[in-house]
């Protein structure tokens, strides 16, 4: 068992999606951060934010759900 201890911040990447289904954003933030999604999206002017489904992590970053990342969207 691996016990790495590695200073620094926990961050979480959560790909999201517009109501429609038109515009997807990676959102970085860290790992203690509580978001509303709705007020998130009302200061943005965009339609009801969700998160993305598998097939779109898919379709749009060809990786699989648990590897979101700023590289996935480089790839």
């Amino acid at each position: 068992r691996l016990e790495l201890a590695r200073e620094g911040t926990r961050l979480k990447n959560l790909f999201l999606r517009d109501n429609y289904g038109r515009q997807h954003i990676l959102l970085i933030t860290t790992a203690s951060k509580q978001l509303d999604l709705k007020a998130l999206s009302k200061q943005q002017g965009l339609s009801r934010l969700g998160f993305a489904s598998d097939s779109r992590l898919q379709q749009y970053l060809g990786i699989k759900p648990g590897c979101v990342s700023a590289l996935a969207t480089a790839n």
